[in-house]
Formats: C-alpha cells, sequence, structure tokens
C-alpha cells in the first residue's frame, strides 16, 4: 500500500506546524506541502506531486466559496 500525500493549509502558522508534526509521525502519509494559503501551499517544493489529502482551514477569508 502506498503513502497518502497531505497537503495542510492553515493560516495560523503554530497550528499549521503543529498538524504537519502529528502527521509526519504516521508512516502511510507524506506531507508534500503547506502553507498560510492554498497558493503558497501548492507552491511548497514537494506539493507538486499527486495530492491525496486537502487539509484546510475553510475558516478563513482566502477560503470564501471553497
Amino acid at each position: 500500500m502506498g503513502r497518502t500525500a497531505v497537503l495542510v493549509v492553515d493560516t495560523d502558522p503554530v497550528r499549521r506546524e503543529g498538524l504537519v508534526a502529528c502527521l509526519v509521525r504516521h508512516r502511510n502519509l507524506t506531507v508534500v506541502g503547506s502553507g498560510p494559503d492554498l497558493l503558497a501551499a501548492l507552491g511548497s517544493p514537494r506539493s507538486s506531486s499527486d495530492i491525496d489529502i486537502l487539509l484546510i482551514n475553510v475558516d478563513q477569508p482566502a477560503t470564501e466559496g471553497v
């Protein structure tokens, strides 16, 4: 079974880094990028691979309409 690619998006850096720290502890998950908004997260060096899970805080202004 392959690893699941996760992209983490949250404006709060402490919450974002905490989520990433929790996720990397699981051997079946790979965090392929993170950032304060979707565009920044997609610009992460490893986010060019296929993303299986988008973990995003939809309670932020930049995600209106998501």
